[in-house]
């Protein structure tokens, strides 16, 4: 569906409030520089023509009675941080780098999780993709390495350097090592022994962060400007959300068109669906099967899918009503630029034209009028911080 892509974007509410604009961005780019290099475009790209649009704005008008819209107060969590709140975070990161016994004291064997380095050599020139560096990394023996690679693993002793052979399979899924036989240069560090409590210390905290903070009370302060700053993005993402909801619910709507909710319907459908088969193909499941492992259904699914649907025609319904009671409009210069912003946050390669063509024009109008009207809710209700 051509549409899927903005469709996917408007499935609930919560994304409804970041997709339409809880940031402005400013229109900073300049068309005749490459930002990457430096160097100046070509005069064919520089001189694309502004992209102006012709169609005029769907009135949906019939299908909905606005309720009160402006002057609404939605109450958000203060954004300081909490004691609780630094403990848990400092707890995942404990849980999140567990610490176990290094046994060096006897060979690998099967079964074992070992940390180990490797570097791999094709015709000896360094393989960078087949090389760990001194970081190193964990492994289980009998997983996922190439079979010849993980046989000679079992039975090396811990510290000592080897140089293995090893001989990548016919049908290896890189071109450049299937059938090939490549060198690695391996060391195993110490095979991992039961876990062992990882506490908070002035040790741990240096090691986590590659030596650049020296004790947990400097890590601490570091991370509660983190977390400052995490809890004031989403005190705004609570606001927008909400009084985006809460404005949808004082509106009656009636007589959805329904062609419109059946499109909805077909595009998000159609992207939950291939993100669950191509989920059931990654870790070798039936669709049917991986989706009764996430709690769910194809019944369950569609009918979700349903309801976003209709969430989603709801919102472009009252949206594009509130455009026309407020005279909120797109301009063709905010259109453009609007194009322009989509086309780099997509990053598609495509002119404007091309964009507008395979999106279609009154479809990006909608959305583009979304955009502005959900930034003159923003701005004309009110959030109240809990004390």
């Amino acid at each position: 569906m051509r549409k899927k892509l903005f469709a996917i974007s408007l499935v609930t509410i919560a994304v409804l409030a970041t997709v339409t604009g809880c940031k402005k961005d400013k229109n900073t780019t300049d068309n005749s520089t490459d930002e990457t290099t430096g160097v100046a475009a070509s005069e064919d790209e520089s001189r694309e023509e502004p992209y102006k649009y012709t169609e005029k704005l769907a009135d949906y008008s019939g299908y909905v009675t606005l309720g009160d819209y402006t002057g609404l107060t939605v109450e958000v969590d203060n954004e300081r941080v909490t004691d609780k709140q630094l403990k848990d975070n400092i707890q995942t990161i404990l849980d999140n780098n567990p610490n176990y016994e290094k046994i060096t004291n006897r060979k690998v064997k099967d079964g074992d999780t070992i940390h180990l380095q490797y570097t791999g050599y094709l015709n000896d020139k360094k393989i960078d993709k087949a090389t760990t560096g001194e970081a190193g990394t964990d492994y289980t023996i009998g997983t996922n390495y190439i079979k010849s690679l993980n046989d000679q693993l079992i039975g090396l002793e811990c510290g000592k350097d080897y140089d293995l052979d090893c001989k990548f399979p016919d049908d290896y899924d890189d071109e450049e090592l299937k059938g090939q036989v490549v060198l690695f240069k391996v060391k195993v560090d110490y095979i991992q022994g039961k876990e062992i409590e990882q506490k908070w210390t002035d040790d741990f905290v240096k090691t986590y962060s590659s030596g650049q903070y020296s004790t947990t009370a400097e890590f601490e302060e570091y991370m509660k400007e983190k977390l400052l700053a995490q809890n004031k993005e989403n005190q705004l993402s609570s606001y927008q959300s909400q009084i985006i909801k809460d404005i949808m619910d004082k509106c009656e709507f009636k007589d959805l068109p329904q062609d419109k909710i059946d499109e909805a319907y077909d595009s998000i459908f159609e992207y939950y669906d291939g993100t669950y088969k191509s989920m059931a193909e990654q870790y070798g499941m039936e669709y049917e099967e991986l989706l009764k492992a996430s709690g769910s259904s194809l019944e369950d699914l569609k009918k979700s899918c349903r309801e976003q649907a209709e969430l989603q025609v709801k919102y472009v319904i009252m949206t594009c009503a509130i455009a026309k009671k407020q005279n909120i409009s797109v301009s063709q210069s905010d259109y453009d630029t609007n194009v322009g912003k989509y086309i780099e946050q997509t990053g598609l390669e495509m002119s404007k034209k091309e964009f507008v063509e395979k999106y279609g024009e009154a479809y990006l109008l909608e959305t583009f009028t979304s955009d502005k009207v959900a930034a003159f809710l923003y701005e004309n209700n009110n959030m109240k911080i809990k004390e």
